[in-house]
C-alpha cells in the first residue's frame, strides 16, 4: 500500500512539473516575442472584428484588417485630379475621428505609428504621392498582394479586362481571401489607398465584391466606396 502511495505521489509530482515546464516554455516564448495570434485569426478589438493578415515578429506587432466593410464613404470630398492618400479626406478621417471615437486610450496606445509607402499604380503609373506616417490606413495594391495571397501576377503586371465594365482588373486564385461583406452580411467592395487610372479627375483603386482588384478604381468623390481600415497592433 505504501509503495502504491509513493508511486501515485511520484506520478502526480511528475504531472505537476510537466505543467509548470510547459507554462514556463510558453512564458519564455512570449517574452522572446512569439506573437499571440497567427495569420488568419480573428480578434475582437475596439468594438469590431479584425482579421490578422500579417505578423512582424521583429517589431512585435500584427497587421489587422477589419473583417467587414465598416461603412460607405468617399475617399475625398472633391474630384480634384490626382488626389493622393496623403491629401485625402479619408486619411484625415481614419486617423482622427475614427481613431479617437473607435478605440479607448489604452487601445490607442497599442496601435503603431508606421511609415507607409504610397507607390504609383503599376498599370497606369498614376503617382501615389509621398510616404506618410499613419496609425489607421487603407491597404495599398502592393499590400493586398503581399498579405492576401500573392500569385505573382501583380509583379508581372498580368491583368484582365472585366467583360461588363471594361475596366482593368487583377483576378487570381486568391480572390476569395479578398472578399468582404458589409455589416448587413452582403458582399461589398472596398477602397484601397493606391491611385486608380490617370484621368481628368481623381480615381482610387478598389477591391470589388468578387475579390478582384479593380486597377482603374472608382471616382474619389463617389459615395460607393467601402471602408475597410487596417493598422499594426503591438503585442
Amino acid at each position: 500500500m505504501a509503495e502504491n502511495r509513493r508511486t501515485f505521489t511520484i506520478v502526480v509530482l511528475a504531472a505537476v512539473l510537466a505543467v509548470v515546464l510547459i507554462m514556463g516554455i510558453q512564458i519564455v516564448l512570449q517574452i522572446a516575442g512569439r506573437p499571440p495570434h497567427s495569420t488568419g485569426d480573428t480578434i475582437y478589438f475596439g468594438g469590431h472584428n479584425w482579421r490578422v493578415i500579417g505578423v512582424d515578429t521583429a517589431n512585435r506587432r500584427t497587421l489587422l484588417l477589419s473583417e467587414n466593410v465598416l461603412e460607405q464613404a468617399t475617399f475625398h470630398t472633391t474630384g480634384a485630379y490626382l488626389i493622393s492618400w496623403e491629401e485625402s479626406a479619408m486619411r484625415y478621417y481614419l486617423n482622427n475621428e475614427f481613431f479617437y471615437n473607435t478605440f479607448t486610450e489604452e487601445e490607442r496606445n497599442q496601435i503603431a505609428h508606421v511609415m507607409l509607402s504610397n507607390n504609383a499604380n503599376p498599370w497606369f503609373y498614376t503617382p501615389g504621392g509621398n510616404s506618410t506616417y499613419d496609425r489607421i490606413f487603407l491597404l495599398s495594391i502592393d499590400e493586398v498582394a503581399q498579405y492576401m495571397g500573392d500569385s505573382r501576377r501583380l509583379a508581372n503586371r498580368d491583368s484582365d479586362i472585366d467583360g461588363v465594365s471594361g475596366t482593368r482588373i487583377f483576378s487570381d486564385r486568391h480572390n476569395h481571401e479578398r472578399i468582404a461583406t458589409s455589416e448587413t452580411g452582403h458582399a461589398a467592395g472596398w477602397m484601397l489607398r493606391s491611385p486608380g487610372r490617370a484621368s481628368g479627375r481623381g480615381y482610387v483603386a478598389t477591391v470589388n465584391a468578387s475579390g478582384h482588384i479593380v486597377l482603374d478604381g472608382i471616382f474619389v468623390a463617389g459615395t460607393g466606396g467601402g471602408v475597410r481600415p487596417a493598422f499594426w497592433l503591438y503585442y
